[in-house]
């Protein structure tokens, strides 16, 4: 494994590190398979999922350097809120400029925390009109505070931000040598921006561990592709000073789970979301982690014995009661208009 460089600790402890790992065997469809989940919805000191570790760089630069962030994502972003809430707890100023996304129960009560925690929030009624929006928003923070802001990408996936995920593939790498956790064939996460894929990968090479990443892909393809996680990877290279061999069948990308489009659930999906629920204690929701564990249980659906496969549990578990304690009782009008019909459950 490459020597861990400085630069690659946490630079500040939002209690991201050390996240546990358990078998799911009532979970897993094969019976001579074995599911294991690695619980990043544990992680953070209020608020978790796998967020946290990015935020861990990406604040930290923002406080050191004295400028407020600028961020983008849906009305209803985990990311987004995550940054929103401990951007706040550090004296941080988190602006965002925010997409429509499918309504749901989850999503309100997201957009509702953001709400009350953000220092700025920007509606753009259509997706392309997000990066325009975003340059106005950026000028006017420099105006107001005499400095550019920090830009964070959506879901945290620079390279700084997805230093957080090299250092989760090294973790994984010392779950496994210290007995935790028998080394994954497979690993399975959702792919949104690729930030988090990315930082598996080059973690998972420079720990010595030859598990194939497995992203489904649940955003549209000009954000969630493969040509832009190996970019993302090979920056985090760069950054590092490592070299190391990502090969193309390293990652496989499952187009299959998207259904109607971002934010918009499927049926395989709410079906992987109370299967986990009712049999492994999980929280998914229907945009990210249920789609992805949708696609977990398909492909293991056969599997030969001794297959073992981990799913990365991306998902904040904690209660959302703290951070709604400053929030709106109802979603300000402009936000309002960003969600779509809701949908029945």
């Amino acid at each position: 494994m490459p020597e861990a460089r400085p630069d690659l600790a946490a630079p500040i402890d939002l209690g991201g590190e050390g996240t546990p790992v358990q078998e799911a065997p009532a979970l897993c469809p094969a019976p001579g398979a074995r599911l294991f989940l690695k619980r990043e919805d544990l992680a953070g000191q209020e608020y978790g999922g796998n967020k946290v570790r990015k935020l861990e760089h990406l604040l930290a630069t923002a406080r050191d350097q004295g400028r407020p962030v600028l961020t983008t994502g849906a009305v209803g972003s985990h990311h987004v809120l995550a940054t929103a809430w401990y951007g706040r707890r550090l004296g941080i100023a988190v602006h965002a400029v925010l997409g429509p996304q499918p309504a749901t129960p989850h999503v309100e009560q997201t957009a509702r925390a953001s709400a009350g925690l953000l220092a700025g929030a920007w509606p753009v009624p259509r997706w392309p009109l997000l990066p325009a929006q975003a340059a106005v928003v950026a000028h006017e923070l420099e105006r107001r505070h005499g400095v550019a802001p920090l830009l964070v990408p959506p879901g945290g996936s620079s390279v700084e931000g997805c230093l957080g995920s090299v250092r989760l593939g090294l973790e994984l790498g010392r779950d496994v040598a210290e007995g935790r956790l028998p080394e994954p064939d497979q690993l399975y996460l959702p792919v949104g921006s690729g930030g988090t894929a990315a930082g598996l990968w080059v973690g998972l090479r420079a720990a010595g561990l030859g598990t194939r990443l497995v992203g489904v892909r649940v955003a549209p393809a000009l954000l969630s592709n493969r040509a832009h996680v190996r970019a993302l990877a090979h920056g985090l290279c760069r950054r590092l000073g490592w070299h190391l061999r990502l090969a193309s069948d390293d990652l496989v990308l499952d187009t299959a789970h998207l259904g109607a489009g971002y934010g918009h659930p499927t049926a395989a999906g709410e079906q992987a979301l109370a299967r986990a629920r009712d049999t492994a204690g999980l929280s998914l929701e229907s945009t990210y982690s249920a789609k992805a564990m949708a696609a977990c249980l398909a492909h293991l659906s056969g599997a030969p014995t001794g297959r073992v496969a981990l799913f990365l549990v991306t998902a904040n578990s904690k209660p959302l009661d703290p951070l709604l304690a400053s929030a709106p009782p109802t979603l300000p009008a402009p936000l309002r208009a960003l969600l779509g019909s809701p949908i029945q459950r």
